[in-house]
């Protein structure tokens, strides 16, 4: 296979969906606020997980176990 193939085959046209920084960056949001929102595994709800300070410091899935940190 020449670098030419293995360029054209890499290169996957995503169109209009959205990358996974900005994914996980609107769940992460979500979680700051306080809010649960719906896992990106298994689509159950994802909570906020508290530490010590007023901020969730992680989210994590009742479903899947999915963490977000």
């Amino acid at each position: 296979m020449t670098m030419l193939a293995v360029a054209e085959a890499s290169q996957v046209q995503l169109g209009d969906e959205p990358t996974l920084a900005t994914v996980v960056g609107a769940l992460w949001e979500e979680l700051q606020a306080g809010r649960p929102v719906a896992c990106p595994i298994c689509h159950g709800e994802l909570f906020p997980v508290y530490g010590q300070h007023a901020l969730p410091m992680r989210g994590r899935c009742l479903d899947c176990g999915t963490a977000l940190s």
